[in-house]
């Protein structure tokens, strides 16, 4: 829940009183998705491979206020192709 949330549902910021987010990252590499509907690209060639890589995220969270507690989750699943992008450049700190 973040600023616009609280003030959507009038929530001041003031009767907060606790958070908690608890996020599930499951690593694995599967067979190809036939019905993926995104297409991959590298250096302007669709990229197609035998296995992708697959992100499940599993995402619980609750804030609490002087009167109740909030609940929400997430269930996302994202794949992409096994050495996809094939041009990318390392992260540099």
């Amino acid at each position: 829940m973040d600023s616009e949330d609280l003030a959507t549902n009038k929530i001041p910021v003031a009767t907060l009183t606790g958070a908690h987010l608890t996020v599930k990252l499951s690593l694995s590499v599967v067979p190809w998705n036939e019905p993926a509907k995104e297409i991959f690209y590298s250096d302007g060639k669709a990229v197609r491979t035998e296995k992708m890589n697959q992100c499940i995220l599993e995402c619980d969270s609750n804030v609490t206020t002087d009167e109740t507690v909030y609940r929400s989750t997430l269930f996302e699943v994202q794949e992409w192709p096994l050495g996809w992008p094939a041009n990318a450049s390392p992260i540099r700190g």
